[in-house]
């Protein structure tokens, strides 16, 4: 019994550490492949994509092709945060794209996976990507993280600082990496713009799958799939 988990953020670090530890069989695969989908083995897929990736309508239907459950895993919105209500929130990378124009200094990136930031366009100013394990950068942005060990708050600071005037670009993907990000912006005054997470909607041919937003409710969605219909 093999889950394939999707996605590319902390969430899903998290859940192949705890299959790691727990010995639990599972593949990786990054947003957009969802071939594996329907191959031998795999028994159930957890989808960790972005909010605002687009990627869950294919994932769900293609799981309902191959017939194989699916869970999907949200982190809770950085809605939540007091800072919150300081933000600039936009509804579109477009969007996102006008302010950043406007703004008078550097620009930091708290987005993953890094493909998204090409969403954004080029940039004619020194631009980062200050935290995670992300792949190169697309078009103009600059890989500058720290890459230092400490909390991931403290990182954080350490970009922001480092730079002049910085403006926080950052999805509300719940991400663990991004909300050390946004800490560290609060903490700096460091003025953030993020992009909201689009409607939750479903075509009429599709049904929602469950939804989690925590390792510990992914292992126990898991655990109750693969239970004995005698001891369910």
């Amino acid at each position: 019994m093999t889950t394939l988990v999707i996605g590319d953020n902390a969430l899903a670090g998290d859940l192949v550490l705890a299959f790691d530890h727990g010995g639990h069989l599972y593949e990786r695969t990054g947003p957009g492949d969802i071939r594996r989908i329907g191959a031998d083995g795999v028994t159930a897929v957890v989808d960790v994509t972005e909010p605002v990736e687009d990627w869950t309508p294919a994932v769900r239907r293609a799981t309902r092709a191959a017939g194989v459950p699916l869970l999907r895993a949200i982190p809770p919105s950085f809605a939540e945060l007091a800072a919150s209500t300081r933000w600039t929130w936009v509804e579109s990378f477009a969007a996102a794209k006008e302010v950043i124009a406007a703004a008078p200094g550097e620009v930091v990136l708290s987005i993953r996976p890094a493909v998204l930031a090409s969403r954004l366009g080029d940039s004619e100013r020194d631009t980062v990507l200050p935290h995670g394990s992300y792949a190169a950068p697309p078009g103009s942005w600059d890989d500058m993280r720290d890459t230092t060990l400490g909390p991931l708050v403290d990182r954080a600071l350490s970009v922001l600082r480092r730079h002049s005037a910085p403006t926080l670009v950052a999805t509300d993907s719940g991400d663990l990496g991004t909300r050390a990000c946004l800490e560290a912006a609060d903490r700096t005054s460091t003025p953030v713009v993020i992009v909201r997470r689009p409607p939750m909607t479903e075509p009429p041919e599709l049904t929602l799958s469950p939804i989690v937003g925590d390792v510990i409710a992914v292992a126990r969605w898991i655990h109750a799939l693969h239970q004995k219909p005698s001891e369910a």
